[in-house]
């Protein structure tokens, strides 16, 4: 249980710093007016990952959390005096939507505006990523108006189905002037454009008796 300020962080190299309890709870903020902050760590508990009460803050910038108990309560928690507080700025929380969940009343949303949710699956659990949004643009230079696409930062985003363009054959998507590798990471909004080469025909004229 955290008293005062505690900052919980994974700073190894591998990445694989790891809170795991056979405890009810993992990660607790209960005492008046302590704040815990906790980023890169993979959190579980039998019951509840992070705790709070007494007035007290949970603030999550990333991480796994889960509860594995046979008597699950929820990933994230406030007493039900509502008297703790709990924000998600990131992470990965498994078969607990932070944005839509009853842990503090149906609707319960710990999650800021302008963050993203991100739905995914692993191992049978449903998986709530929360992230910054980026938007990519996508300006097929057609006549068709631009798509964007709003991803995770950090995400990659999927290559959309080729444009046409009359008179004309598609040489790929370009980030300026150069063609763009759709495995790179997003990490900031960017607008891609279609590349075109004009398709030259040859007319040959026959002049009759010649």
């Amino acid at each position: 249980a955290a008293r005062g300020e505690l900052t919980i962080t994974d700073s190894s190299e591998s990445g694989g710093g790891a809170i795991v309890t056979e405890a009810d709870i993992a990660i607790g903020a209960m005492y008046n007016s302590s704040t815990v902050t906790i980023d890169g760590v993979s959190v579980t508990a039998a019951k509840e990952a992070v705790y709070t009460s007494n007035g007290s803050t949970a603030m999550i910038n990333g991480g796994t959390y889960r509860v594995t108990g046979s008597e699950k309560g929820y990933v994230l928690n406030c007493k039900d005096d509502n008297t703790g507080t709990i924000t998600v700025n990131g992470g990965t929380f498994y078969d607990f939507d932070p944005s839509n969940n009853s842990a503090d009343g149906a609707g319960t949303n710990y999650v800021p505006a302008g963050k993203l949710v991100i739905t995914g699956e692993d191992g049978g659990s449903v998986t709530y990523t929360v992230a910054d949004p980026v938007t990519v643009t996508f300006n097929a230079d057609n006549g068709e108006a631009a798509r964007e696409e709003t991803i995770a930062k950090g995400s990659q985003v999927t290559k959309p189905a080729d444009p046409d363009k009359t008179g004309h054959t598609f040489d790929g998507w370009y980030l300026g002037e150069e063609e763009y590798s759709f495995d790179t990471p997003v990490t900031e909004n960017i607008t891609l454009k279609a590349g075109w080469t004009p398709i030259v025909y040859t007319i040959t004229f026959v002049v009759d008796g010649e």
